[in-house]
């Protein structure tokens, strides 16, 4: 393979790629259907803009303090090791918050979380 080529799909013939393009494709697509939905589910619950701005702010402050610990980790340990428990933990919190709307049907009240029967 030419290393001067001016081919714009060249990284594209290399399967390792694809397969690691494919899966940030998918993880990204996940993500942002799960802030979509989550979005969604507490204006309808609510039908305060304050409290979906508010959980945006929940959302953003974990990424923004745990950005520095994070590079450091990844410039350290295994890239796809912190690639993979990083998917990991999103799916686990995609499960909880699945489990907490379908078993404990959660609603909003006052900015707090808490389950209807304690309300």
């Amino acid at each position: 393979m030419n290393i001067h080529s001016n081919d714009p799909y060249a990284a594209l013939r290399i399967p390792s790629f694809r397969r690691i393009l494919l899966g940030r494709l998918f993880l990204t697509l996940g993500y942002q259907i799960q802030a979509v939905s989550i979005g969604w589910l507490l204006y309808i619950k609510t039908g305060d803009p304050l409290a979906l701005g508010l959980s945006g702010l929940a959302e953003a402050i974990p990424y923004i303090t745990t950005s520095m610990f994070s590079g450091l980790l990844a410039d350290t340990k295994n890239r796809k090791h912190v690639f993979v428990m990083g998917a990991v933990v999103l799916l686990i919190s995609s499960v909880i918050i699945v489990l907490m709307f379908f078993f404990i049907v959660i609603i909003f009240y006052k900015y707090l979380f808490l389950p209807e029967f304690l309300i």
